[in-house]
C-alpha cells in the first residue's frame, strides 16, 4: 500500500509539473504572438480623411469576425505602421501606392488587390492653389504642403511640372509635411502653404464638407494615374488568403460596404487583373 500511495503521489505531481509547463508555454506563445494572437490586418492611408479610428476599427472588426478571428489595427503614423511591416511577417497591410512603392522593395511585399471607387482603380494628384494664380510660373521658391513621403512629392513635382519644361520649378520649391491629404488642401487655405499636391478624392471631400474653402482653390496641374489603396502581403498562408477573400467580398455584405465607405472604396480589384501599377 505504501508503495501505491508513494506512486501515486509520483504521478500526480508529474500531472501537475506538465500542466504547469503547459501553462507557461501558452504564456509564452501569446506573448509573443504566437498561435494565441489574432492575425492582423494593418492600415495606414494619409490619402483617407478619418476622424475616428476607433469605429473604423470596430466596423472592420465587425466584418472580419464573419471570417474568423482576425483584427483590424489602423494607424495614423507612418513610422507605427511600418514597425508592424518589421514584426509581422503573416498578416495583410493596406497603403497607398506611393507608400507601397517606397517599401516593396525593402519589405518584400507583393500586391494582391486594389481598391475601388466609382470604378476606377486609379487616380492622379493634383497641385492646388489659391486663386488668382492663373499658371505654375508662380510656384517658383514656394511651399507646397503634402502628406506624401518627400522623396514621393518630388518625384510627383518633377512629373506634373517637368512635361511642360519647368522641372526646375518643382527643384526650387520647398516641402511642408501634413499629417492627411485633405490637411494639405487646409494649409493652402489657412495661408500655411502657397500650395498643396493631394489627391482627386481628397478635393472632392473638400468640396463636400466645405464648399466654400474648395471654390477658393485652383488646380494648377494633374499627374498620371496612380494606383489607389493596395492590398499587400509579405506572405501567403492560410489566414491571408481567407482575408483577401474577405476583402474581395467586402462589397456583397453591408458591414463591409459601409467599412469600406469610411477608407473613401466601394470595392477591391485582383491586382493582375486591374491594370495598376504603381510604378
Amino acid at each position: 500500500m505504501p508503495l501505491e500511495k508513494n506512486a501515486m503521489n509520483t504521478i500526480a505531481t508529474r500531472l501537475m509539473a506538465a500542466a504547469a509547463a503547459a501553462c507557461v508555454l501558452l504564456a509564452v506563445a501569446f506573448q509573443f504572438g504566437g498561435a494565441a494572437a489574432s492575425p492582423k490586418v494593418y492600415f495606414y492611408n494619409p490619402e483617407s480623411n478619418i476622424n475616428n479610428f476607433s469605429s473604423l476599427k470596430a466596423e472592420f472588426d465587425s466584418y472580419l469576425a464573419d471570417f474568423g478571428k482576425y483584427e483590424f489595427q489602423p494607424f495614423s503614423n507612418r513610422e507605427n505602421f511600418e514597425q508592424f511591416i518589421t514584426q509581422d511577417q503573416a498578416a495583410l497591410f493596406l497603403l497607398s501606392s506611393w507608400h507601397f512603392q517606397d517599401l516593396r522593395s525593402k519589405y518584400q511585399m507583393k500586391p494582391v488587390l486594389v481598391g475601388s471607387a466609382g470604378g476606377k482603380t486609379t487616380q492622379r494628384r493634383v497641385i492646388v492653389a489659391l486663386k488668382p494664380q492663373k499658371n505654375i510660373v508662380a510656384l517658383r521658391g514656394q511651399t507646397i504642403a503634402s502628406a506624401g513621403h518627400k522623396d514621393f512629392t518630388q518625384s510627383m513635382l518633377n512629373q506634373i511640372l517637368g512635361r511642360d519644361g519647368h522641372k526646375d520649378i518643382a527643384d526650387s520649391m520647398r516641402i511642408i509635411s501634413v499629417p492627411k491629404d485633405i490637411d494639405a488642401l487646409m494649409a493652402v487655405g489657412l495661408g500655411m502653404a502657397f500650395a498643396g499636391i493631394t489627391s482627386e478624392s481628397a478635393l472632392e471631400q473638400l468640396r463636400t464638407v466645405n464648399p466654400k474653402q474648395y471654390d477658393l482653390l485652383l488646380t494648377l496641374g494633374k499627374s498620371d494615374e496612380l494606383p489607389r489603396v493596395i492590398v499587400a502581403v509579405k506572405e501567403s498562408n492560410p489566414d491571408t488568403l481567407v482575408l483577401v477573400k474577405a476583402f474581395e467580398q467586402m462589397s456583397s455584405a453591408r458591414k463591409g460596404e459601409y467599412a469600406m465607405q469610411m477608407i473613401g472604396l466601394d470595392g477591391w480589384r485582383r491586382y493582375e487583373e486591374s491594370g495598376a501599377r504603381p510604378d
